[in-house]
């Protein structure tokens, strides 16, 4: 990927320039794409800030520093970004992929501007057609959206295109034309199985349950462990025909703990706890994953058995140690006043190594924080998180404040000054906190009225 970007990045401004290293124009390029596919734009946005300066004619480093103020949602840096790409080339790339940060920001009219603009310099673009389709579709302008999709396809017939428009005929509720369209992605790529889940889906929507059981069926056959579609297939049966149904698949392939998954799904849907502690457990005894624990400790705690339930969250932790396992464990601790110990598990969280650590979220430390600021208060929860502090990087701490600060709004009884208290502990750490402005924002609105 670096290969293929980097000529277009190092053509501008060189040769007008040329006291300039191109290795490091080169070493600050791969630096700032690397930063940027393991999401830590900040590195990115400065790394890119780098590569201009050298480069101030590089429409594409332009582009790509307008990527990273996208994906922090500082949408208004990413159209001026942009902008001045486009005022340096022209460029149906770069129009495109401006037409998709537009339409991912739900700046549709704009979107589709871009697409249009990417068409005119490349007719025969066909990811600008069918981008520009799925913009149509989000407006629900569905007879243009069905047209453009028609577009790529007629330039490139692959599978991704008929699915959409396959997609965009069932939004439009012509079910026909969808499921021909579903069936021509299949056609390309016979062994997607949830190809055949969008077709089963669409009978559903048509009535055809009998040609939606059949359809399931065949996506099951394909793929053993899709849950999705067992699951499909288990909410058109009745509940005794989907028991049946689903015991028989569990018994034809032993080693397969996903009908066992759905199996259990469905009595816990009928309240029936007890067979699905069963099931769960036979689950575990194919398969001991920490989904599978996992599975048997909410089963627990549907039962109010709390204590069987932080001990199979435990298992499912040793066998997986993520914040999201962390966090189910300290909402049961929490549960049993153990507050303490669930403090310990957000101490754990902080503990958690991996690549990707300027995009973790720490929900452990928000649920124990909320639960910490019911029992003692706000000024509680910021003497906790300023200890936090020490050991969490400040975007990430200032992500924790917005959950918290979420946590607090979404209560029986939300304290908005104490919301607005925690959003501004955010905006310290980091100014750009596009979630923590837009929620100060909606704060100061309803407090109008």
């Amino acid at each position: 990927m670096v290969k293929k970007i980097l000529p277009i990045a190092l053509g501008f401004s060189l040769a007008i320039m040329p006291q300039i290293s191109v290795a490091q124009v080169v070493e600050l390029v791969e630096a700032a794409q690397t930063a940027q596919s393991n999401s830590d734009y900040e590195k990115a946005e400065t790394t890119w800030q780098q590569v201009i300066k050298l480069q101030p004619k590089d429409a594409f480093a332009y582009a790509r520093l307008g990527d990273t103020f996208f994906s922090q949602s500082r949408n208004d840096e990413g159209i001026a970004a942009y902008e001045q790409a486009l005022k340096l080339q022209k460029s149906p790339k770069i129009y495109r992929d401006y037409g998709e940060k537009l339409r991912d920001s739900e700046k549709l009219d704009a979107s589709v501007i871009a697409y249009k603009e990417a068409i005119k310099l490349e007719p025969k673009n066909d990811d600008a057609h069918y981008g520009l389709g799925l913009t149509y579709s989000q407006q629900e302008k569905y007879p243009e959206a069905i047209a453009a999709i028609r577009q790529a396809i007629s330039i490139k017939p692959i599978y991704s295109y008929y699915q959409a428009l396959g997609a965009t005929f069932v939004a439009a509720e012509k079910f026909d034309e969808g499921i021909a369209a579903f069936r021509q992605a299949i056609a390309l790529q016979p062994e997607y199985s949830w190809l055949y889940n969008s077709v089963a889906e669409t009978l559903i929507k048509q009535g055809k349950t009998k040609d939606a059981i059949a359809t399931y069926r065949q996506a099951i056959k394909l793929d053993p462990t899709s849950y999705t579609s067992y699951t499909g297939l288990a909410e058109i049966l009745d509940y005794p025909q989907a028991v049946a149904t689903l015991t028989q698949y569990a018994k034809e392939d032993p080693k397969n703990d996903i009908p066992l998954h759905v199996l259990g799904y469905v009595f816990t849907q009928k309240e029936d706890f007890v067979s699905a502690f069963k099931v769960f457990q036979q689950a575990i005894a194919i398969k001991p994953s920490a989904e599978n624990y996992v599975l048997l400790g909410n089963n627990f705690v549907s039962q109010k058995n709390l204590e069987a339930a932080a001990n199979a969250y435990r298992q499912a932790i040793k066998l997986e140690p993520e914040d999201y396992r962390y966090q189910a464990l300290a909402e049961v601790l929490i549960q049993q006043n153990k507050l303490n110990e669930a403090m310990a598990m957000c101490q754990k969280t902080i503990e958690i190594k991996t690549e990707y650590e300027f995009y973790k979220t720490y929900d452990t430390c928000a649920t124990v924080g909320f639960a910490n600021y019911q029992k003692q208060g706000m000024s509680s929860v910021i003497a906790m998180y300023t200890q936090l502090a020490k050991k969490i990087h400040p975007k990430n701490m200032s992500d924790l404040y917005v959950s918290f600060g979420s946590l607090i709004i979404s209560s029986e009884k939300p304290n908005k000054a104490d919301a607005k208290l925690a959003f501004k502990e955010a905006l310290k750490l980091n100014p750009r906190n596009q979630q923590a402005l837009a929620q100060m924002k909606e704060l100061e609105k309803t407090n109008k009225y």
